[in-house]
């Protein structure tokens, strides 16, 4: 990401100084383009891995929406694999009983598997929300 950032900045100190001749900035701007994409791409499949611990993911999700890419990055957020596997676990732990004491505990055990999922993905909205917002300011892109 930081070679991504020198080359932008490189293109944006051209427009002043005219540093670069037209067809080199535009190889340059086209460059950085397939760069960017590659990286989106390289960081949504470490995202789907199995294997990827929660701050890899949100930091992933969070780089791949700082490239551009917000929309793949809140998709990539919904569908996590990981994320649905904790949520399956979760369901398939609980366990219906023909009991009315074991009907209230399978009642009591899914609704805090609900709002434990809820409020899990509302606090990782809030740090993708808060970050969207940081690197929004001052950028008209955004609006």
């Amino acid at each position: 990401m930081a070679a991504l950032d020198e080359g932008e900045q490189l293109a944006k100190e051209n427009k002043s100084k005219h540093t670069l001749s037209p067809p080199t900035l535009l190889k340059l701007k086209n460059a950085l383009t397939v760069l960017r994409q590659k990286l989106v791409d390289q960081l949504a499949e470490a995202t789907s891995q199995p294997f990827t611990r929660d701050a890899e993911l949100r930091s992933d999700i969070l780089a791949i929406k700082k490239l551009g890419d917000g929309p793949r990055a809140h998709t990539l957020l919904l569908l996590n694999s990981h994320h649905q596997q904790a949520l399956q676990r979760g369901m398939q732990s609980l366990h219906p009983s023909s009991t009315s004491h074991g009907g209230s505990a399978f009642s009591s055990g899914l609704s805090q598997l609900v709002f434990s999922t809820i409020a899990q993905t509302e606090a990782f909205a809030l740090l993708f929300l808060k970050s969207f917002i940081s690197s929004c300011r001052g950028s008209k892109s955004c609006y």
